[in-house]
């Protein structure tokens, strides 16, 4: 039981990681995306608001949630 939970501990927080990177590098270079309708949609609920465009807090909140599943798969997987 602890050994998968290391492991879905470490498979999410790896996918939550890399997004968040990925984040800061697109606030950082200052590079646009708002038309993607994902993150924009996201962004509209306003539960992270760390960065000034709603994209990249959207972006952050689909990294929760993409953390969580890869969390789930990484506990409940067999292998």
């Amino acid at each position: 039981m602890k050994n998968r939970f290391i492991t879905g501990l470490k498979d999410g927080l790896f996918v939550f990681v890399v997004v968040v990177l990925v984040a800061i590098f697109f606030n950082y270079t200052g590079i646009h995306f708002g038309h993607n309708r994902i993150w924009s949609s996201l962004g509209k609920l306003e539960l992270i608001n760390i960065f000034e465009e709603k994209e990249l807090n959207g972006l952050l909140i689909l990294s929760v949630i993409l953390g969580a599943m890869a969390f789930l798969t990484g506990f409940f997987s067999t292998t």
